[in-house]
């Protein structure tokens, strides 16, 4: 749950556990008060699930369905693409978004990142702009892996999702293994992101270009902390068969 940024500052607002159902049902829990059906569940748990016809089965959990929303944005600086669900973002990017196309900046850094792709260049400074003919530049292709590591529905996000269901699926012993793998994980995660969101920042709102080595490193880190992580799901996934 840290790792998919689930944990507050107030431990009473935090839970031990969070469900997500598969995607392909909608599901809900019970007191036992308001029962889900006219039925009881009897000595067989197998009788409480019941397939209901009052609901689509579109609410909540990670399933591209229920998380992808839109965002529409339109004025002077703003390339004229019409619908794009190429680019992975988040709400987050949003903010350092307007600030750009403003022209304003902030005494913060923030989480997201500015959509360079969706403003023309002359819009953007000219550390971020991508070159004509290279829209993959140094900031475009280290914002991309930037959000892929750290974004909860990032690939990373995703793998460790994967791994948490299997471990507590799973034996005392396999759990207690997950436990002492996703700590060190996420800090270091964390400790990357951070270094990643202050060269993005410098360069969307400080005017310094990122020099290839530095974002080439960085890139190359946050790539083979996303794969470690995948291998451990993929590894994980075998282990349950």
């Amino acid at each position: 749950m840290q790792l998919l940024h689930m944990v507050t500052s107030s431990p009473a607002r935090t839970p031990t556990i969070t469900m997500f159902g598969n995607p392909d049902y909608f599901f809900q829990t019970t007191n036992g008060a308001l029962p889900l059906a006219p039925m009881s569940c009897g000595a067989d748990p197998a009788l409480c699930v019941v397939q209901s016809s009052g609901f689509a089965w579109n609410h909540g959990d990670v399933q591209q369905d229920i998380t992808r929303t839109w965002f529409a944005m339109v004025g002077p600086g703003v390339r004229r693409q019409g619908r794009d669900d190429g680019v992975f973002s988040d709400h987050t990017d949003l903010r350092p978004t307007a600030l750009a196309l403003l022209g304003l900046r902030d005494d913060y850094v923030s989480d997201g990142r500015v959509l360079a792709e969706k403003l023309e260049h002359q819009a953007l400074p000219d550390s971020i702009a991508p070159r004509d003919g290279d829209e993959d530049n140094d900031f475009v292709e280290l914002a991309r892996v930037y959000k892929q590591l750290n974004a909860p529905l990032g690939e990373l996000g995703k793998a460790s999702l994967a791994l948490a269901t299997r471990s507590i699926e799973s034996t005392d012993t396999t759990y207690g293994w997950y436990l002492s793998q996703i700590a060190p994980l996420t800090a270091q995660r964390d400790a990357l992101a951070m270094e990643i969101k202050l060269a993005l920042d410098a360069a969307e709102f400080g005017h310094r270009s990122l020099p290839d080595f530095h974002s080439d490193v960085l890139i190359s880190r946050a790539r083979a902390l996303i794969d470690q992580v995948e291998d451990l799901a993929a590894r994980s996934r075998q282990s349950s068969r």
